[in-house]
């Protein structure tokens, strides 16, 4: 009888780990659904902020907001200063 109560307390056991083994395993994947997810949604977003970058970082996308948003000008005047290579 004792030796029937072992090993029923056993396969319980066994099948206890396996259960929690199994929903782990089900929790796992879901989120590493999830993160897949997030991860396309992050590369889209690294993609539109490239092109973004692309259009700010051109000389005439610079200027057009130097002189629009920080209401720069051309200087009236300027002087070019040439340096020899001895400093002099």
């Amino acid at each position: 009888m004792k030796r029937y109560l072992l090993l029923i307390c056993i396969v319980l056991l066994l099948l206890t780990l396996y259960g929690a083994t199994y929903l782990q395993t089900i929790r796992l994947e879901k989120l590493k659904e999830t993160f897949a997810a997030q991860i396309s949604v992050l590369q889209s977003k690294n993609e539109d902020l490239k092109v973004k970058l692309l259009d700010k970082s051109s000389p005439l996308e610079i200027d057009k907001l130097a002189r629009t948003k920080y209401e720069m000008k051309e200087p009236d005047s300027f002087y070019i200063i040439e340096i020899d290579a001895d400093g002099k």
